[in-house]
């Protein structure tokens, strides 16, 4: 489901307090706190790649004090469930052809270690399908430090 939600400055993504719905009223909710704090529901962005979010959410309180700036973003919130499964569809999509595939050392042997690498559109910062080409020049095509001293 597409849901407004507050972004900050360091990446953190929060959801509305309550009576709130936008920017603005944001905004005159944190000028009229006495107290440097308020309290938010902040989306787990350690548990999945961003805009995708799973609804496991952590109250926090915010010094509002110190952030930088905030705006509103669009993000989609799904069950664990759903997340779970439209990530699956991804990794088939995707992981096939990547020599992490079920590395234990980049954390790629199951749907919730992928979570936080793999985005749901298939897309992956550690993707690597030239793995095999560079392990296959090995030591011959690279300077040996060692000899000679």
């Amino acid at each position: 489901m597409l849901t407004k939600v507050i972004k900050t400055d360091l990446d953190q993504f929060f959801m509305y307090p309550e009576g709130c719905s936008n920017i603005a009223d944001l905004a005159k909710i944190m000028n009229s706190i006495k107290d440097r704090y308020i309290l938010l529901r902040r989306l787990r962005e350690e548990l999945t790649v961003e805009p995708c979010f799973i609804d496991d959410f952590e109250e926090t309180y915010v010094n509002i004090e110190t952030i930088g700036y905030f705006s509103e973003a669009a993000v989609e919130i799904y069950s664990e469930k759903e997340y779970d499964e439209l990530l699956a569809a991804a990794v088939r999509k995707t992981c096939g052809g990547c020599a992490y595939n079920g590395s234990t050392l980049m954390g790629c042997t199951d749907l919730r270690s992928r979570r936080c690498k793999l985005a749901l559109n298939g897309e992956c910062d550690e993707f690597d399908d030239d793995f095999e080409d560079f392990e296959a020049a090995g030591p011959s095509d690279t300077e040996d430090i060692t000899r000679g001293h």
